[in-house]
């Protein structure tokens, strides 16, 4: 979970799912 959060803090584009997947879980 933590390991994907940080490899989506290197891609704007997947900024906006962290975000979203931070919601959902």
């Amino acid at each position: 979970m933590f390991l994907a959060i940080m490899y989506s803090e290197y891609h704007d584009i997947n900024f906006m799912l962290k975000c979203f997947t931070l919601q959902i879980s």
